[in-house]
């Protein structure tokens, strides 16, 4: 008798997910309604930011700064620590 557990072999099945509701002709429509209605409500988030530090630009009497560059990011970042 040998100790090893047996291998089951399993065929490969297409994956259909809820088969009975691809039935139903209302189902279809309902799907795709509720499918074009879920997609637009999350594109206007992307150009309007929202949340706690949505204006934030500095601290204090801290100037903003726009670095165009890594070396200008870099700079910026570390010129407190640098002094």
């Amino acid at each position: 008798m040998s100790s090893r557990p047996p291998r089951i072999c399993l065929e490969a099945q297409l994956m259909r997910p809820l088969p009975f509701v691809l039935k139903s002709r209302f189902m279809q429509c309902a799907a795709a309604v509720l499918l074009t209605l879920a997609g637009p409500q999350y594109l206007p988030a992307a150009d309007l930011p929202e949340g706690f530090a949505k204006g934030v630009t500095g601290g204090g009497s801290a100037a903003a700064v726009h670095p165009s560059t890594l070396d200008d990011l870099r700079s910026a970042l570390c010129a407190s620590h640098d002094a």
